[in-house]
């Protein structure tokens, strides 16, 4: 309840300030949303985009975080926020929506990435995820209903083993990547899913006590989205993020200190909707 309020009074203070902005003939911000994760300061990590948003498009700009990719789609689609940096999991549920005309910016680049998700266990001495699958009544651990990495591009793997073996699973919400490894080293679960740069950072440090069972291929990254009337200053930060290569370095590595996944991303580039369609047809059917 206190997170749904807190997000309502950031709401309402925005609508404040653009009706102010408006009373006196000023101009009403730009709101550029994002979600929040432990222990990552995501505003400071868009603060590069947000000045050049306000330096290219002459407008002032504000940012906004949600407590979750859904919750900040849900802000766009509503027209509530004009750019977003979603996860693949919000920008979906933004692209496939009718409700909302928008430019689709970019997307770090992924020729050098290693984005991938893992399904993890503490078995031993077992190797097929349907052998394992048996043995267990605990529920498997995931970050979030909408993580990507962490959850929706495993269980969509899960779905396909277990779906014809009579097996069924439950799901448990940890909160982020790590926690999730140390659930399934303590044993508290049996299963998790989780970044594949995590299990192998936390690996080193904890040796032996969780292994991996699948792995994924290259994740693709959700791509920037704009709606900000007319949807011709869209396009022109989308030049800005593809064309100016100072400009977008700067964003980019903005980004990267919020995105440990977006590493090895050395530039942006134009996604088309159609690209995704494959993996949207995956993820319906969890």
């Amino acid at each position: 309840m206190k997170c749904t309020l807190v997000k309502y009074m950031v709401f309402a203070l925005m609508l404040a300030v653009s009706c102010l902005a408006q009373a006196d003939g000023s101009q009403s911000p730009i709101l550029i949303g994002t979600y929040k994760y432990p222990g990552i300061d995501r505003a400071a990590s868009i603060k590069p985009l947000l000045e050049s948003v306000v330096a290219n498009l002459n407008a002032p700009a504000v940012v906004v975080l949600f407590d979750s990719p859904s919750e900040l789609a849900d802000a766009f689609k509503q027209g509530q926020i004009q750019i977003a940096v979603p996860n693949l999991a919000g920008y979906l549920q933004i692209a496939f929506s009718p409700t909302i005309d928008f430019v689709l910016l970019a997307s770090p680049d992924t020729l050098g990435s290693s984005y991938t998700s893992s399904i993890v266990t503490s078995f031993r001495g077992q190797t097929t995820l349907t052998d394992l699958r048996a043995l267990s009544n605990k529920p498997i651990a995931t970050v979030w209903s909408d993580s990507i990495s962490g959850g929706l591009v495993g269980l969509a793997y899960v779905n396909t083993r277990l779906n014809n073996k009579g097996l069924s699973y439950e799901t448990a919400y940890v909160g982020s990547h790590v926690n999730v490894f140390k659930g399934v080293a303590e044993l508290s679960f049996e299963f998790g899913i989780l970044a594949t740069k995590v299990f192998l950072e936390e690996s080193k440090k904890n040796p032996g006590k969780v292994s991996e069972v699948w792995r994924s291929s290259i994740i693709p990254f959700g791509p920037l989205v704009c709606a900000i009337e007319p949807l011709s200053s869209c396009l022109r930060l989308q030049h800005i993020l593809i064309k100016n290569a100072k400009e977008s370095e700067k964003i980019l590595e903005g980004l990267k200190k919020g995105w440990p996944e977006f590493g090895n991303s050395t530039t942006f580039v134009r996604v088309e909707k159609s690209d995704l369609e494959p993996l949207v047809r995956i993820l319906k059917q969890l």
